[in-house]
């Protein structure tokens, strides 16, 4: 791999992270105060880093919870 490619993908990755964090809390709005709300981003994190479990599959669950008013 070229050290441009390696350069460039050290340097990007920070960035991807902040705008990961930054959608996250776009998301959240107001519901920074609701510990469920922290508790299945805990938990989305944890499946996502440790399984191969679609991220649709996940939002779609989420919608659902919304929806059903679990937060």
């Amino acid at each position: 791999m070229s050290i441009f490619v390696k350069s460039y993908k050290a340097g990007m990755a920070p960035v991807a992270v902040g705008l990961l964090f930054a959608t996250a809390y776009l998301l959240l709005g107001n519901q920074l105060d609701n510990w469920r709300v922290w508790a299945w981003a805990g938990a989305v994190t944890i499946i996502v880093w440790k399984t191969h479990v679609p991220l649709i599959l996940l939002i779609m669950i989420g919608g659902v919870m919304g929806l059903l008013g679990c937060f």
